[in-house]
């Protein structure tokens, strides 16, 4: 069978998949790849961090997945860190709105996106993820995010759920969690401008090891 016939029926046979088809195929088939790749950029990353920051340490990263701005507005990652009252010489906070996952296709923004964010939550450098509802639901299936009622104060919790912020989600397994908070009232996400039109979610993620700063972090989004 020539190159291009086998590229067409590969491409037929996603076509007809769902969503969880499509990503245990990508898996499957690109098993050996993907795991090569996510530790080129794992290396990378440590790379360019120890480049860019020399001796700043990050306490607090948001994946900011799907947004629809190209650019945070000049100030902001300076905001929350004098928020947090950290020196920002040896630490920094960073808000990184470049992740871009379609989760109906296996394009090239995908992919690299898909294995950034892999390669640091390995790194325990990733706290927080905000995204769109479907890309929450995808990373709550694969054990990536955490429950949320466990990060927060439970009377801050039932005031959330009552007010219908909290979004559940589905384990691989079938049993619901709660999976984050609807944030699309918060007066940050409303200045900065990431989401207009989408209606986005915040996770954390399950290994973090600032959840105080992501505690602060949602004082932080609804404070004027």
């Amino acid at each position: 069978m020539a190159i291009t016939d086998e590229i067409k029926e590969q491409q037929k046979k996603i076509a007809d998949m769902t969503r969880k088809e499509k990503w245990n195929y990508f898996w499957d088939y690109y098993k050996v790849h993907t795991i090569v790749a996510i530790l080129v950029v794992v290396l990378l990353v440590f790379f360019i961090r120890d480049l860019v920051t020399g001796n700043q340490k990050s306490v607090f990263q948001a994946a900011i997945v799907n947004s629809e701005i190209s650019v945070l507005e000049e100030g902001s990652e300076e905001a929350f860190e004098t928020y947090l009252q950290i020196n920002p010489k040896k630490e920094e906070v960073i808000f990184d709105n470049s992740y871009q996952l379609q989760l109906d296709s296996m394009d090239q923004a995908t992919v690299a996106s898909s294995q950034k964010m892999v390669a640091n939550a390995q790194l325990k450098e990733l706290d927080v993820i905000i995204a769109p509802d479907d890309v929450i639901a995808y990373y709550s299936e694969n054990q990536f995010l955490g429950d949320i009622s466990k990060l927060i104060p439970a009377e801050k919790f039932e005031e959330l759920e009552s007010k219908g912020r909290i979004v559940y989600e589905k384990r691989e397994d079938g049993t619901r969690f709660p999976a984050g908070i609807l944030i699309d009232d918060s007066p940050w996400i409303r200045k900065t401008g990431l989401y207009a039109i989408q209606k986005p979610v915040l996770g954390y993620v399950e290994n973090t090891i600032h959840p105080e700063n992501i505690q602060k972090f949602l004082d932080y989004i609804y404070t004027e």
